[in-house]
Formats: C-alpha cells, structure tokens, sequence
C-alpha cells in the first residue's frame, strides 16, 4: 500500500477536488482520478493511500467534512467509470466506491442537518443511486452475470426508501406522520447540535486549543447521550419511523417470489434517473432489467399525455382528432414503457405490480393502449386499454408491499362499506375561487352523473353506510372512516403535479364552508 500521505485539512482536500475537476472537464479521467484521492486522503485522518485509486478510505474515524467526503467519493466513482477498460476493473471499483458513497448517505440522512436544502440533496443522492444502477447495468452487460441485476435492483430498491424518508423529514411530511411534532423537533434540534459541536470540536482541535476542545467535546458526548435515549423512545412507540430513518433498508431480490401472490402475476419497478431510465421485471421465474428512453424524453411523452387526459374541450368540439391524438401518446407511452417488458413476460402473467417512479405515478397505467389505432374515429370506449389484458395494482416500493401485506394478516376482516356521493348541486362556486394554490385542472365543480346509482348499487351487495346527498361532508368521513373495511368515495378530487401533498378530494357543500371543511388532503 502506498502511504504518501500529505498535509490534511478540508482546505487541502478541497484544493485537490477543484484541480480533479477541472481535469474531469478537460475529459481526463486518469488525471482527475489522482487529484480526487488525494482529496480523500486530506479528508480522512486515517487514510493515507493516495497513489491507488483503487484504494478507499473507511466510513469509521475521524473525519474533517462529511458533506465533502460524499461529493469526493462520487466524482471518483464517476471518473472510474469513464476510464476506458475491457476487463472491467475500472467498472467494478467504481460500483464500489458508489456503494461505499450510498453507506454515507444513509449515516447523512440520519440527520436533519441537510434540511434546508432539501430538494437539491434529495436530487444529488438520487445521480448517486442512478449512475450507481447504471454503473451495474453496464457490468451486467460486459459480463452478463445475474449479480449484476440483483445489485442496480437493490439499488434501486433502496433509493424508494429514500423518497419515502424525504416525505418524512419535509414539513409538510412531518405534519402527515404519527410521531408528536414535539418529539420530531428534539430529534432535529439534537441532530443540528451535533454536527454544531463536532465541526467545532474539529475546528479547536486544529488551533490546539485543549481547554475549548474538551469543552465541545463534553457537550458532543450529553448531545449523542440525549439523542440516543430519544432514539429508544421512537424505536419503541413509532417503529416503522424509527426503521425508516435509522436502520439499514436491504433487499433481496430473490425474496420477490414472496411478494408475488402466484404465478400469474409480474412486478414492474421504474427508476428515471437524470441521464438513464430502467425497468426492473419481475415475475417468479426470472428478472429482467430494461434500458427504457431518455428520461427527458419520458418526461415530455408523459406531460403531453397527462394534457391530453384533461383537454375536455377538444373531446366535445374535434373528438376524431383528440380520438387520433389520445391513442397515439397513449400507445407511445405503452410502447417505451412497458412494450418490451410485457412482449417478454409470460403468457400467463394478469396481473401487474407497478412501482412508478418521478412523474410515473401521476398517470393511470391502465389506459395505455397496446396497440396503434389507424383508422378514424371517436369512439374512446373501443380503445385497446391495457386494463382489457390485466390487473393492475400499485406500489411506491417493495419493502412498503411487503409490510402492508404483513399488516393484513394482523387485521380482522372486515367487509362493513362506508360510501360518499357528494351531490354538488349546492356547489355555485368554481374550482378556481377555492383553489389557493392555482395549479387547477377543473374550471368549476359539475355534477357526477349516475354516482347515486352506483352508490345504490353497491348497497345491494354490502352492510354499512351509504350517502349520496349533501350529507357527503368530509368532517363525517373523517369521523367514520377508521370504523369500516371498505371506502368507496364517487367524487371530485384535484391532483398538483407542483407539490402532491396538495392534491386532494372534494366532498359536499364546497361553496359553504372554508376549504378546510371540505377538501380532503392525502
């Protein structure tokens, strides 16, 4: 092992990262690679191998920045990975050092330290995991082993986990969790105290001054303390919480026969990165990983076609023509998205599981057509829905499919319904008088047709509670609705692809009372 060690400071180590990136842009890898190990040299105080790249430092230990840490281990996994090399050695340390990057974003994420750039460090640990999953893609390529699939899957897999605790840790998330606000606000403040006193403890250290390092260090020591004893408390009273934000998401891949209730179902999980999309399939036979379009590419097909879904006005007044455009964004989507997927899964195969991913889960799946319709017409119903050839189900993430399968075991049947028909026939006032946020996809509140009869309907077959008048009032959903095994609500909802915690459902009297009355949230 080479040991030329040098000089360490963050100061340092961020002069070597500046020069291997100015070498990364003059598309010099080799180069760019020597600068960034020796930036983590400077980093880590027990690292000091800063001739071989192959060489990575330890998560353990003392270390002087721990945002710059991550940004170093990335550049050096992505410059790894742009190295030209058949064997494949380059490809494979780069994997490595993504994986060891991704160990230190999950020791990141345990804090609240990150909060106010929540966006931009949510979207730079996500390159992390897509370059990570396409990183396995092309080894898997090169060397067509299985392991290759079972790690971009896992990968992918876990990244699920890390948009669910987002939810969490946002403001908004927090509001919509069953852990106390008080608790959530100790855990945050414990959490700024100590990166507070351990970058102190660092800084004192480094001016040697003892008497001020001891100080810090006995409050770093009473802040871990407290913090710890908050932890046992949450593990204990709000576990899945505790697991989300404190213990190790692992996946195996080989445990989704378990998932699959038979063999007449598959799994089709999307992960859209920024510069690469893939599909994971997966039926109890086999698993599949497929390279899908360019994400932009995806994103501009999926914004055209959720125009299209609402576009009201062209259905009534050129419907041939809105008939032609429907189905040619909805075969383009089927075609990119899940054409090859379904063209390979077997013939048995009803039912899919859809773990959507980005703008994926804004869209319903189940009217895509599978075919190209040429010959002209209005006729929507006689479309080629993908929901003529199977079952569709949806998921954000293995992991949550399996526990919410678990929790059905542990719950008592019950087949008592509870069903809401708003009348909106009080409703004088539009949409956009009570939208507050003007992101509106109706321009007032209509009448839904038929949902007294179909709330009638359903009476004939189930025990429970049914309205369909203005007694529809959320205020008596929110009071009924923990009581019965089914809800079926026929109503008005609003959807806000610029924040999704503000889509929401409309019940009864909404020209009466404040929008919190009536508009029901997720």
């Amino acid at each position: 092992m080479n040991t030329d060690s040098g000089p360490k400071s963050v100061h340092i180590s961020r002069v070597y990262y500046r020069l291997g990136a100015a070498y990364a842009q003059q598309e010099n890898p080799d180069k760019a690679l020597q600068y960034y190990q020796r930036a983590l040299v400077a980093i880590k105080n027990d690292f000091t191998d800063s001739l071989d790249i192959f060489s990575n430092p330890t998560l353990d230990g003392r270390l002087y920045d721990d945002t710059h840490l991550l940004e170093t281990l990335h550049e050096k996994a992505r410059m790894l990975a742009l190295v030209p090399d058949k064997s494949g050695r380059h490809l494979e340390y780069s994997l490595s050092t993504y994986q060891l990057a991704i160990r230190w974003t999950d020791s990141l994420r345990q804090t609240y330290v990150l909060e106010g750039n929540e966006l931009l460090w949510s979207e730079s640990f996500k390159n992390i995991y897509s370059e990570a999953i396409h990183t396995a893609y092309q080894l898997y390529e090169k060397r067509q082993s299985p392991e290759y699939l079972k790690t971009a899957f896992s990968l992918s897999e876990k990244s699920k986990s890390l948009l669910l605790l987002e939810a969490f840790t946002t403001k908004t998330g927090r509001r919509n969790t069953s852990v106390p606000q008080v608790l959530l606000d100790q855990e945050r403040d414990l959490s700024v105290d100590i990166a507070y006193y351990e970058k102190t403890y660092d800084r004192v250290l480094e001016e040697r001054d003892s008497s001020r390092a001891a100080l810090f260090q006995s409050y770093l020591r009473d802040a871990r303390l407290e913090l710890a004893h908050l932890k046992e408390q949450i593990e204990s009273d709000y576990p899945d919480y505790y697991q989300l934000k404190y213990e190790g998401q692992t996946f195996d891949p080989d445990s989704i026969q378990v998932v699959l209730p038979d063999q007449q179902s598959a799994l089709i999980e999307y992960f859209i990165g920024k510069e690469h999309a893939y599909a994971f399939v997966s039926s109890q036979e086999n698993l599949q990983m497929i390279p899908l379009p360019h994400p932009d590419s995806i994103k501009s097909h999926l914004s055209a076609f959720r125009a299209l879904l609402f576009d009201t006005k062209s259905f009534l007044s050129s419907p041939k023509q809105a008939y032609q455009q429907f189905n040619d964004a909805a075969y383009r989507l089927y075609d990119e998205l899940l054409g090859t997927a379904i063209d390979q899964l077997p013939a048995a195969i009803d039912n899919l599981v859809i773990i959507p991913d980005e703008g994926l889960n804004t869209v319903p799946f189940e009217v895509f057509n599978t075919k190209l319709v040429t010959q002209a017409s209005s006729n929507f119903g006689a479309l080629p829905y993908l929901i003529r050839d199977y079952q569709i189900q949806y998921t954000y993430s293995i992991k949550l499919l399996q526990k919410n399968q678990e929790r059905l075991l542990d719950i008592q049947p019950n087949n008592q319904c509870l069903a809401f028909a708003p009348s909106y026939r009080e409703a004088s006032r539009s949409i956009e008088e009570l939208d507050v946020r003007g992101n509106r996809l109706r321009s007032g509140i209509s009448v839904l047709e038929n949902t007294a009869a179909e709330i009638e309907g359903i009476e004939q077959y189930f025990d429970g509670i049914f309205i369909a008048s203005s007694d529809a009032t959320k205020a008596k959903f929110v009071e009924l609705a923990a009581q019965y095994g089914i809800l079926h609500l026929a109503m008005h909802g609003e959807a806000d692809y610029e924040n999704t915690n503000f889509g929401h459902l409309i019940f009864s009297n909404a020209d009466t009372n404040t929008l919190e009355h009536n508009l029901l949230y997720h």
